[in-house]
């Protein structure tokens, strides 16, 4: 069980914008998920250190305020995690356009 920690982090890192990219440049399954992986190609390291970033904020917020730590994590941290995903997408596409 162990050894399938790291594979699941990669893939879910690799194909995090996949969703972004199914609904704004219409690409289905598949080639949503390979547009994705582009995206992220030679930049997984930062991608990866602002997603664990966000995650530590979610548990900070947790720990610090406890069930309203819950709260905060729904109504702000959720929608801010949902904004900085997207602008990471777009960044990530203006950056594999120019180059």
């Amino acid at each position: 069980m162990m050894l399938l920690i790291i594979p699941a982090i990669i893939f879910a890192v690799s194909f995090r914008f996949s969703l972004y990219v199914f609904i704004f440049e219409n690409l289905n399954g598949i080639d949503a998920m390979k547009k994705s992986k582009k995206l992220v190609a030679g930049y997984w390291w930062p991608v990866f250190a602002r997603f664990l970033l966000l995650g530590v904020i979610f548990i900070i917020a947790d720990i610090i305020f406890g069930k309203l730590g819950q709260l905060i994590n729904l109504f702000i941290t959720t929608p801010f995690a949902l904004i900085y995903t997207y602008v990471m997408y777009q960044d990530l596409q203006k950056i594999k356009q120019m180059s």
